[in-house]
């Protein structure tokens, strides 16, 4: 396949999007955040579930990406995906995981979620990742 070829079929990766970013580990939050940031996204930098839910509730600031650690005190990134989707929410979800199985990844399936990282994640898949999902859901959008 040729490269025009190859480039018409693939989403184009998006740029300044809007990320919410859900991690409880401070140092892994801001090293995820710095990295989407200085490829141009807007990073709202979240520690729980219970901001991402917030996040998620004010849909004049909804966010083009939602990328959540799954295991967070208080509420898991699961049972925000699973209340976002009861509420209408199609917000894309990127789930980082260090407890990835088999199990985990058919539940986040059946909600809809495109992909399960494992930790440690590749700072630059994780990037290509948001890009890649961004993208794509904005393309749902304008169509």
């Amino acid at each position: 396949m040729d490269a025009s070829v190859a480039s018409e079929t693939q989403p184009r990766k998006a740029s300044g999007l809007r990320v919410a970013l859900a991690e409880d580990n401070d140092e892994l939050r801001e090293l995820l955040a710095g990295r989407l940031r200085r490829a141009g996204h807007l990073v709202m930098e979240l520690e729980d579930g219970f901001e991402l839910m917030d996040a998620l509730l004010d849909r004049a600031h909804l966010p083009d990406v939602v990328v959540t650690d799954v295991r967070m005190p208080g509420r898991s990134g699961l049972s925000v995906l699973e209340e976002a989707r009861r509420l209408g929410v199609r917000t894309p979800f990127l789930v980082l995981t260090a407890f990835a199985s088999e199990a985990l990844q058919e539940q986040h399936a059946a909600l809809g979620v495109m992909l399960v990282l494992s930790k440690p994640v590749s700072l630059e898949l994780m990037q290509h990742t948001v890009e890649t999902l961004g993208a794509t859901a904005r393309s749902r959008k304008e169509s």
